[in-house]
């Protein structure tokens, strides 16, 4: 079997345990994957939906959805653009930054026991390899090369 194909099997078995760690790791807070990294990009400064879907690589009506359970639950609240009324920019309430606090020792936990087998070098080395992954990605989706047909 081609090398390739192999280690694109390995990326979908690695990425399936991963966000199984985290829905177990984030359940116990009531958040998923998704919602957790909603709240974590809002915190960093990721306000709107438009980058929030981007951020978390969603559709915006998954990002609606979310939001808007994020909101009912007290973890954000969104405010009206004044200029843009079509516009909604979204902030953590205490109660939402509040949940990241907590959550923050346990996801530390779970990634340092993942990455403890490999250097700081070698992981540099993933981080460099996944940076230049996403790039092909972001480049191949934007220009619909996976979906061409190639015959």
């Amino acid at each position: 079997m081609n090398k390739n194909i192999v280690l694109n099997n390995k990326f979908f078995i690695v990425i399936a345990l991963l966000e199984k760690t985290g829905n177990q790791i984030f359940s116990k807070f009531g958040l998923t994957v998704k919602t957790y990294a909603i709240l974590v990009a809002i915190n960093g400064g990721c306000t709107k939906s438009t980058e929030l879907a981007k951020n978390i690589q969603g559709s915006k009506a998954s990002v609606t959805q979310k939001t808007k359970w994020l909101e009912e639950e007290g973890l954000i609240y969104r405010k009206l653009d004044k200029k843009d009324k079509r516009i909604w920019y979204f902030y953590l309430t205490d109660k939402g930054k509040e949940t990241i606090k907590m959550v923050v020792p346990d996801y530390e936990k779970a990634m340092n026991n993942l990455f403890e087998p490999f250097s700081k070098k070698e992981i540099g080395q993933m981080i460099k390899m996944f940076e230049i992954m996403e790039g092909r990605l972001h480049h191949a989706i934007k220009h619909n090369i996976f979906s061409k047909n190639k015959r």
